[in-house]
């Protein structure tokens, strides 16, 4: 959440977590392309052979598939469900199985409407059709990426946990500013804030001065 409020500082606070999950990696992404650009270097290993596969990604051909209202309700079998949000996730977190998750998931979502309507079938047998209304409703409910490894030919779908991956590399970029000030500090006897007001290409200089 602390991410999103920094992506979405309009939205309050107190309702970051009941946001639809794919608005969240929406603004994340955005977030993650003004901090470091719109390329993502990453890796990946093959499952099959265990060989490290290079990727390339490109944040514009996630945000291409945001939805236009995340916001919007889908219609399975006359019911209608909410998109899930940060707090349904949390909320089916201790569930003993997929199965139970999935099935909370949709009681949490089923909207009060529909809820008062019988129906004809038991939400269990909905919930294919309601995994494929809320994916086409969102790709970035749960983003996910098509990896075809190039040695084995093998070919799976891994997820694309933008939180988590900008969570890392802002810390990363942090840990690499701290070294920069040390190499600074102790090499010209300059203070922190001194050589924070330094540009990033001036202390790319200094640095290289020093190597």
């Amino acid at each position: 959440m602390l991410l999103f409020a920094l992506a979405q500082p309009e939205i309050p606070l107190e309702i970051l977590a009941d946001r639809p999950l794919g608005e969240r990696n929406a603004a994340l992404i955005r977030l993650r392309r003004a901090l470091f650009g719109p390329v993502i270097p990453s890796y990946v290993d093959c499952p099959s052979c265990r060989e490290r596969l290079d990727l390339t990604l490109d944040v514009e051909v996630f945000l291409a598939h945001a939805a236009a209202d995340p916001s919007a309700a889908v219609d399975v079998a006359g019911q209608h469900f909410r998109l899930p949000s940060s707090r349904d996730l949390a909320a089916i977190s201790g569930a003993a199985d997929e199965e139970e998750a999935a099935l909370e998931l949709a009681r949490r979502c089923q909207m009060a409407d529909a809820g008062e309507q019988t129906l004809s079938v038991p939400l269990s047998a909905l919930m294919p059709d309601l995994e494929a209304c809320f994916e086409a409703a969102d790709p970035l409910l749960e983003p996910s990426l098509d990896v075809a490894c190039e040695v084995c030919g093998y070919s799976w779908l891994v997820p694309f946990d933008i939180g988590t991956l900008l969570w890392d590399e802002i810390e990363a970029s942090a840990r690499g500013l701290l070294a920069e000030v040390h190499t600074l500090a102790r090499a010209y006897g300059w203070s922190e804030r001194e050589i924070l007001a330094l540009s990033a290409p001036r202390r790319a200089a200094y640095l290289g001065m020093l190597a």
